[in-house]
């Protein structure tokens, strides 16, 4: 049985209800082992985030309510949860445009987010566009053409001044890495310890209980390694 859903709210960070909520983790935290810090790669895929969700405000009127607050349904027992969204578009009152961003490997998480987020905006919009910016960081020609057969709700937006059908499908906008540069103002305002280290891997930290958050999950970093080595125009080390 899927997923069910009730009582969605699309709120504001300074909404009361998700403050106390905040306030009450915070205040359980206190009482747990430190935990541990985001890795390289994490911080990366944040900035990522923050970069591209201030692109799109140049040309879209963001709105302030990206938060999701909403029930879970299991069995007879419903869950209360809040989900952060990365970007959204309300241009009128019955239309809403989520925006997924995504620094990854592979097209399949952000894909998964962005069809929950479609389904819990439904109750609350009558349309529902949605569009994954996905920062490529290593895919090969043939695992992108591969993953784009397995994904036939997807759509390829070469720009952004035109949407994927409402409801029906997702469209899929690549970002360049050196676009990402670019708007850093530079490598060296970019997180790329990870990409320095190579092979080392980390542990991503546990995530926060009932906050459904973007980014954060570990890849494997061998060919991503190589591959943005590339992209900065400096040779993989070798031996």
């Amino acid at each position: 049985m899927g997923k069910r859903f009730g009582r969605v709210r699309l709120i504001a960070r300074d909404d009361p209800r998700y403050q106390a909520y905040l306030e009450q983790f915070r205040l359980a935290r206190e009482y747990q082992r430190a935990m541990r810090p985001p890795s390289p790669r994490q911080v990366f895929g944040e900035q990522v985030e923050e970069l591209l969700r201030s692109w799109l405000g140049q040309t879209r009127r963001l709105s302030e309510r990206r938060y999701l607050e909403y029930e879970e349904i299991r069995g007879q027992q419903a869950v209360l949860k809040y989900r952060e969204l990365d970007a959204v578009e309300i241009p009128d009152p019955t239309t809403v445009h989520v925006f997924e961003i995504k620094a990854s490997l592979s097209l399949g998480h952000g894909l998964r987010q962005l069809r929950e987020d479609r389904a819990l905006l439904s109750f609350l919009f009558p349309r529902v566009a949605a569009t994954l910016l996905f920062v490529d960081t290593g895919m090969l020609p043939e695992e992108r053409q591969a993953a784009l057969e397995r994904e036939k709700d997807v759509v390829i937006l070469e720009e952004l001044t035109h949407l994927a059908g409402y409801g029906r499908e997702i469209g899929l906008h690549w970002v360049p890495l050196e676009q990402v540069i670019a708007l850093a103002g530079g490598e060296e305002n970019l997180n790329l310890e990870w990409l320095r280290e190579g092979e080392k891997q980390e542990p991503p930290p546990p995530p926060e209980p009932q906050v459904w958050s973007v980014g954060g999950e570990e890849e494997e970093l061998g060919p991503l390694g190589q591959a943005l080595l590339r992209a900065l125009g400096r040779p993989p080390p070798t031996g």
